[in-house]
């Protein structure tokens, strides 16, 4: 899973870098938006399924797996083609670029490959998730080089959008090869009523929360190309695709880590604390040490990656980086609300971030340019992953967990 996500920072910082360079930040913008767009439909596609069926297939006694996997299959599938028809009545309503309407179609064919992800979760909870992994890290190389050929020899935007699309399909074709190859059990026309209602049940609160992140995630991109135009946006995007790239790493530390503590949880209350706690240490301070050293060389780092034209973003890749020791620290606590079985918890808190977020953009953007959309990242990622548990008396453990990881205070007592 480490050499999936190492592929996927290079795909995204590296290749990114390269397309931002060659398309400049006007067309790079397009490019921007028609990825922000198709991402927003495709984290509805997923229903939020991907941590309770995880956790389910863990701790299933009496429903099969096939059942779990073939129900979530036909949920997600339908959620797809729901999903694509709410985005064609997008913009039908809202663009009028037809260039661009064709880049987020043909980016949407992403869609149809999501309902194949259930076999990767089916991989995570055996803890297996080597063999999903390197069908998306084979996607992923295969992506990146035909990326990488298209700026080589010049080619038109209009293609690399079809190597970002066909990037998704390549990856639900090798996904269900491993699965047959593995011997894993079909849950094709396994549907389940029942289980599909246990699923929906849970799942709903995470699927507000996926999509409330996913919309403060790219909310800001499309509130620039609103707000100051589509060159701004390439600007903000380039240094954006940095920062996610870079907090990738925490994202996989928690999902691989996932099934080893809610087991953990059943062993021992101590063990599981600690073990939560080490790991909010290691994604906070290690993201702070990368802030710092943003903060120290970002202007220089800006203009050598991405050239002189893009020297103007420098100021927001320095405030948008330090935001990721918040989302970090957000990252690993969905995995503990989720292993608590407190996932509407998750919805409420995301769904507080983007009002905020959406609000701060409409003031600072106008004011400050791109500078404030990162300003209204790191103040809604602060508030999210952090303050808002001083608020909830059922999230006394998680605070204290997250306190004495960012003292870096281990040796504590559960029952204090």
């Amino acid at each position: 899973m480490f050499f999936e996500q190492a592929l996927k920072v290079f795909s995204i910082i590296i290749v990114g870098i390269y397309i931002a360079r060659y398309l400049g930040p006007y067309e790079f913008g397009l490019l921007s938006y028609a990825i922000a767009i198709g991402s927003i439909f495709m984290a509805i596609s997923r229903l939020g399924m991907e941590s309770v069926l995880i956790r389910n297939l863990v701790s299933q006694t009496t429903i099969s797996s096939d059942s779990y996997l073939g129900t979530s299959f036909t949920l997600m599938f339908a959620s797809a083609v729901i999903s694509a028809t709410l985005m064609y009545g997008f913009l039908y309503v809202f663009e009028a670029n037809d260039k661009l309407i064709t880049y987020i179609l043909i980016i949407s064919m992403g869609l149809l490959a999501q309902p194949f992800m259930v076999i990767d979760y089916n991989f995570q909870s055996q803890i297996q998730a080597k063999y999903s992994a390197i069908s998306k890290s084979v996607a992923l190389l295969v992506g990146a080089v035909l990326k990488l050929v298209l700026v080589y020899i010049n080619a038109d935007l209009l293609w690399i959008v079809l190597a970002y699309a066909g990037e998704h399909i390549l990856v639900a074709v090798l996904l269900m090869r491993v699965h047959i190859v593995r011997k894993q059990p079909s849950f094709l026309f396994k549907y389940n009523a029942k289980v599909a209602k246990e699923l929906m049940i849970s799942a709903w609160p995470l699927l507000l929360s996926a999509l409330t992140i996913i919309l403060y995630m790219r909310v800001d991109q499309i509130m620039i190309k609103s707000l100051l135009g589509v060159e701004h946006l390439g600007l903000y995007s380039a240094v954006a695709r940095i920062y996610e790239g870079w907090l990738m790493i925490a994202v996989i530390l928690s999902a691989s880590l996932l099934p080893a503590i809610i087991k953990s949880k059943n062993q021992s209350q101590e063990i599981y604390e600690k073990r939560l706690t080490y790991l909010f240490a290691l994604v906070f301070w290690l993201c702070i040490l990368v802030s710092v050293f943003v903060s120290i060389i970002g202007n220089d780092l800006i203009i050598l990656t991405f050239g002189s034209e893009y020297s103007a973003s420098a100021l927001t890749f320095t405030i948008i980086m330090w935001s990721s020791s918040f989302a970090a620290l957000g990252s690993v606590s969905n995995r503990y609300l989720v292993a608590e079985k407190m996932e509407k918890k998750i919805a409420l808190r995301t769904f507080i971030a983007l009002m905020i977020n959406i609000v701060l953009n409409f003031i600072l953007i106008p004011r400050y340019g791109i500078e404030g959309a990162a300003i209204a990242t790191l103040v809604c990622l602060i508030v999210a992953n952090y303050l808002v548990d001083y608020f909830d008396k059922e999230l006394v453990q998680l605070l204290r967990m997250k306190n004495n990881a960012i003292k870096l205070k281990f040796n504590v007592s559960v029952n204090r």
